[in-house]
């Protein structure tokens, strides 16, 4: 991938080894760390910012401030589908459902079946699909939906005040501020719950002197 995207990108270029792996916490690359070593390598090609504007203009067509968003938009132009960067999936790609959930079994875990819109094929065969995942091992967790969700939502709200302020879920300031586990992780449930990637910059520079309610003001 960063071999086809680099020809898009001239002049600037990656070198996978040197400017992506060490990115990784394990060496394990994804198209996430990919377009953060883009970001990083076209800002010492254009150390100008009106250059380096006009730069991700001509390639991407338009120049979104740095960071999460111009990263999402090198993502959907040059590696997603129709991108000088994608690999359309061929057999092989994937391995077959009864394969993975064996492989997961194996490893003493539930297998689930993955779910994304019901638009692809085999999602719209929905009876089939569902049969074949039972059949090879896949356990329907169904009831426990709404617990997987709350701690998405606490994480995902933790994540993004801890990065943009330092006001995480173990924070001092959320130890100051709610009386309870409970109430802190309403909190962090409702603020995860009502956040979107679009507006977590507008929690960047809080104090500690910020109130949830006025944390939650901000991204409604």
């Amino acid at each position: 991938m960063v071999t086809r995207v680099n020809t898009h990108m001239q002049p600037v270029q990656l070198d996978f080894e040197k400017d992506v792996v060490p990115l990784t916490p394990k060496g394990n690359a994804t198209e996430r760390h990919l377009c953060e070593a883009y970001e990083r390598e076209a800002a010492l090609v254009f150390p100008d910012a009106a250059q380096r504007a006009a730069y991700w203009k001509e390639k991407l067509g338009d120049s979104p401030p740095a960071g999460a968003k111009l990263q999402n938009l090198i993502r959907a132009m040059t590696m997603k589908k129709g991108g000088v960067g994608y690999v359309h999936p061929g057999k092989g790609s994937f391995p077959l459902m009864a394969d993975m959930n064996r492989f997961v079994l194996e490893s003493g875990a539930i297998p689930t079946l993955a779910w994304l819109d019901g638009t692809t094929d085999g999602e719209k065969c929905i009876e089939d699909f569902f049969q074949i995942g039972m059949a090879s091992g896949a356990a329907e967790l169904q009831p426990l939906v709404p617990v997987f969700l709350r701690g998405a939502h606490i994480v995902y709200a933790h994540s993004v005040l801890q990065r943009q302020a330092g006001l995480g879920y173990l924070s001092a300031w959320a130890k100051k501020t709610f009386p309870t586990v409970a109430a802190k992780s309403g909190f962090f449930e409702k603020l995860g719950r009502e956040l979107q990637p679009a507006t977590e910059d507008r929690l960047h520079g809080l104090t500690a002197e910020t109130t949830p309610a006025q944390i939650l003001t901000m991204i409604l």
